[in-house]
């Protein structure tokens, strides 16, 4: 058994809650981004059609990607989400500098297990309940057993 201070617990559960809560949304925001980014292309596309055995025209895989990024990067509903996500990232660093790593891995990943089953059902995802209860039930027990 490891030990562990209280409030390094609470920032681990807060890393998964961050993690958690925000993956849902990330999902969400690139299933958007993906739509507009074949929206724009699709114009692109009827604006200026690609000649025949022409691979530099809109219709290219390079010119697709670089528009679909280009568009993810403008889409708020993907890249604050990204952003949130990233920020828990640094401080699950940051939290490594006084939890081992042995503990800090599973508590916070059962954590983020945990929330985003939760956030995927409150934003209308469709989860099976019994199977997230029982992971994240399985998920609870093999932390207190850690701690």
């Amino acid at each position: 058994m490891v030990a562990v201070a209280a409030s390094d617990l609470a920032w681990l559960l807060l890393v998964g809650a961050v993690w958690g809560i925000t993956n849902p949304l990330i999902k969400r925001g690139a299933a958007m981004s993906k739509k507009n980014a074949q929206v724009e292309i699709d114009a692109a596309a009827k604006k200026s059609p690609a000649p025949e055995g022409s691979r530099s025209f809109p219709g290219s895989l390079t010119l697709r990607t670089r528009r679909f990024f280009h568009v993810l990067a403008r889409d708020w509903q993907y890249y604050t989400p990204l952003c949130i996500n990233l920020s828990g990232s640094l401080l699950f660093f940051a939290t490594l500098r006084g939890v081992h790593v042995s503990l800090a891995v599973p508590v916070s990943n059962g954590a983020t297990f945990a929330f985003n089953a939760a956030a995927a059902y409150a934003f209308g995802e469709k989860i099976q309940p019994g199977l997230a209860l029982v992971g994240i039930s399985l998920g609870v027990l093999g932390i207190a057993l850690c701690v």
